[in-house]
């Protein structure tokens, strides 16, 4: 059994499309909201709104999407009708933004928002339905490497064309051209039906932990619901830090303009870094494990950062972060998956994006609050992140379910 490479690669362009918007959003469009004379509080405010559109509609669209039939696939549809409709509408966001109405700027997210939750449940669920189970750590390796390639591409496009003052229309049109061409690709090279087949075929020759939602034990539901609780203790942690690192960057670290992609970009190098030998050590030790060690290294990298230090040493912490957050990021999402069918892929990944939109609902809000109520010292963050990352670690350990059955285990099994 081996991962199919190339079609994973092309999968992972929805993922890259999907990173890459979220990168300029959220670094983006705090900044353009001082326009308004915003404080962090309904800074925070605005920046939920993703989230709580996507606790409303992405349990609903996962679900959709696994009842739904086309000659293209059960995801494609969303996908096309998704990507496109974000390429349209978010060339109006910095032509709102020019317009100095608050309402009209709203009312334009809105739209984008939408057209992102539709396409979000469905896109991420692509991986899963084409790949073995034993194979999703590895595919999800790739996956998130090419997701993350979109959000230094993201970072790239900040460092040319963004200003704090002037016009962002040509940062957002450059976006848009690069999702379009992605979904072109993604169009041209796979075949999600027979992709699909091929896979389920093989999952059936596989003694799986369960195969059904409704056959889990209890042991395996509680499993469940604290690999979950641990993915909303880490989003709440680290969405905190991402919402507003643009601000902390230029305020804290004093780089202006697209020099606040930096040590963003130091980030991404250590996520780079450490997305492999994620998936390889998750094989050697377990993905619970694994999990762990990918918090443990950004609760330390959170507590170092609350120091007073020199400028270069933040971009070694940045490393540390982008590291921690892909260690843990490659082998969560296939621990919870292991323990359903793939009837019911959509449905519990629309159930794993609840619990981690409504931290990331939780915690604009709430950090923006706390950091005005600390005379606006965005250093405050890491204090924040790193108590809610100690909550994911204690969580974590209440897990006992979810790693990958092994081909050595398959064939000891069937001795």
């Amino acid at each position: 059994m081996k991962l199919n490479v190339r079609n994973t690669f092309f999968v992972g362009l929805v993922f890259f499309s999907t990173l890459m918007f979220w990168e300029i959003y959220n670094k983006v469009v705090p900044l353009l909201l001082e326009g308004f004379n915003l404080n962090n509080l309904e800074t925070g405010i605005i920046m939920a709104l993703d989230n709580i559109l996507a606790v409303v509609l992405l349990p609903f669209i996962g679900i959709w999407s696994d009842k739904t039939k086309t000659k293209i696939g059960k995801r494609m549809p969303f996908i096309i009708v998704g990507i496109v409709g974000v390429v349209i509408s978010m060339i109006f966001i910095p032509i709102a933004s020019n317009g100095n109405s608050l309402i009209l700027f709203i009312t334009v997210l809105g739209f984008v928002l939408i057209f992102m939750s539709l396409f979000r449940s469905p896109g991420v669920s692509l991986m899963p339905d084409i790949t073995p189970k034993p194979l999703r750590s590895d595919a999800n390796a790739i996956i998130n490497i090419v997701g993350y390639i979109g959000v230094v591409v993201a970072l790239v496009l900040e460092l040319i064309f963004f200003k704090q003052e002037g016009s962002n229309l040509t940062l957002f049109v450059v976006v848009a051209v690069v999702m379009l061409i992605s979904l072109i690709l993604v169009l041209l090279t796979i075949d999600e039906n027979k992709l699909t087949n091929e896979a389920e075929e093989i999952n059936k020759t596989i003694k799986e932990e369960v195969l059904e939602e409704t056959k889990l034990t209890k042991e395996q539901k509680k499993s469940l619901f604290f690999i979950l609780l641990s993915v909303a203790f880490w989003y709440i942690a680290f969405n905190a830090v991402e919402t507003f690192a643009s601000k902390y960057v230029i305020y804290n670290l004093k780089l202006k303009d697209g020099a606040f992609a930096l040590p963003l970009m130091v980030a991404q190098v250590g996520a780079f870094a450490a997305f492999i030998p994620a998936s390889v050590l998750a094989k050697q030790i377990g993905r619970k494990k694994t999990v762990i060690l990918g918090v443990i290294i950004m609760l330390v990298a959170f507590s170092v950062a609350i120091i007073h230090m020199p400028l270069f040493a933040y971009f070694i912490v940045f490393a540390f972060i982008g590291a921690g957050w892909a260690t843990i990021n490659v082998n969560s999402y296939p621990m919870a998956l292991e323990m359903v069918g793939s009837n019911n892929v959509g449905k519990f990944t629309g159930l794993y994006y609840t619990f981690s939109m409504t931290a990331q609902i939780i915690t604009p809000i709430l950090a923006g609050f706390l950091i005005d109520r600390n005379s606006n010292d965005y250093g405050f963050l890491f204090v924040y992140a790193a108590v809610f990352m100690m909550f994911a670690l204690i969580t974590m350990c209440f897990v006992k379910h979810g790693n990958t059955i092994t081909i050595q285990e398959k064939i000891k099994n069937e001795r």
